[in-house]
């Protein structure tokens, strides 16, 4: 997340040449692209524990955009 930080102040800087300024582009879509494939890896080993007629039930996560 700092990574992509520092990408997106630099590039809102404005200072940048064009070069640099799509390979910092790049390297933030491929950083972003990593992380969201962390998160979906993680949203799928997660259970939710719930309460049904008194008894704890473990469910699967369901993605609330599905």
């Amino acid at each position: 997340m700092e990574r992509l930080e520092e990408i997106t102040h630099a590039l809102e800087g404005g200072d940048l040449p064009l070069e640099k300024s799509i390979e910092l582009y790049t390297e933030g879509l491929d950083i972003s692209k990593f992380c969201d494939d962390k998160l979906g890896e993680a949203e799928t080993r997660v259970k939710v524990i719930t309460e049904k007629q008194g008894k704890l039930v473990e469910e699967d996560f369901e993605d609330e955009e599905q």
